[in-house]
Formats: structure tokens, C-alpha cells, sequence
């Protein structure tokens, strides 16, 4: 399937409104994996194959995004300063080839079955951040 970035932009304003609403505060500080498995399920919904991503950010942060047809994909990374409310960018621009740690790491784990079993298996010690099914809904029904 060819990666339709205006379709994919739509799905993260979505998602990234609801979270703001319900999150109460602008970076969305703690709402990485329920956004970004929101935005997996709404990719996985029209057609694509997502994977839900796990690393440390800027090597301290443990953060999750979502990686899809070549594309990282996130709409939290606001909480670490520099980024848009939306980002959706090559891969290759956002992997630290060149040593720059202010990039996404190579993700410690990847998700690409997004089987709720397997979720809460991965985020059982991150009880903060835990996409349930409930707040996922809530998510998308933006």
C-alpha cells in the first residue's frame, strides 16, 4: 500500500486533539504509547502495517512513536522541545546515522501485532503511559 502522508496527517490532528483534551496539558508529557497506539490502530484500520516503537529518546527518555512504510511518526515529541505537534518524516532523517542523540534511537523493541495481550505485556511495568483499550477509543473517536 503507498503511504498517503495527507491521510496519515488527518489520523495524527485527530489523535493529538482528543489527547490534548483529555491529557489537559500542551506537550502531552506521559502520552506517547496512547497516542501512538491510537494512530497504529487507526494505520491499521486503512490498510498499513504500523509498528509501535520503543526507545530511549535523547538516550534518558524512554519514549514510543510509530514507524510505518519508511516514516517515523509521532505527535508527542513536542514534549522534548524542538519538534511539531505533528511529525511525520522519513526515517532516515530522524535515526542517528551521524551520532546526533537529539534523534530517535534504533527502537529497543517493535510491535508490528497490535494484539492488546501483547501491548500489555510490553507496558506492564509503565503503568503512567499504559494504552488501555478505553483511552485508545477515546482517541479515536476524535
Amino acid at each position: 500500500m503507498k503511504f498517503n502522508i495527507k491521510e496519515v496527517r488527518e489520523i495524527c490532528k485527530g489523535v493529538r486533539s482528543a489527547a490534548s483534551r483529555l491529557a489537559l496539558q500542551p506537550k502531552l508529557d506521559g502520552w506517547c504509547a496512547r497516542c501512538s497506539m491510537a494512530i497504529a490502530k487507526a494505520l491499521v484500520a486503512r490498510g498499513y502495517k504500523p509498528e509501535l516503537c520503543y526507545g530511549n529518546f535523547n538516550e534518558t527518555h524512554p519514549h514510543c512513536w510509530v514507524e510505518c512504510c519508511g516514516y517515523v511518526i509521532d505527535v508527542t515529541a513536542t514534549q522534548f522541545g524542538r519538534y511539531p505537534e505533528i511529525l511525520i518524516e522519513p526515517w532516515e532523517l530522524n535515526h542517528p546515522a551521524d551520532g546526533d542523540v537529539n534523534r530517535y534511537p534504533e527502537p529497543e523493541w517493535r510491535l508490528g501485532e497490535l494484539e492488546w495481550d501483547q501491548v500489555d505485556k510490553q507496558f506492564k511495568d509503565w503503568i503512567v503511559n499504559h494504552p488501555t483499550p478505553e483511552i485508545v477509543e477515546q482517541l479515536l473517536a476524535a
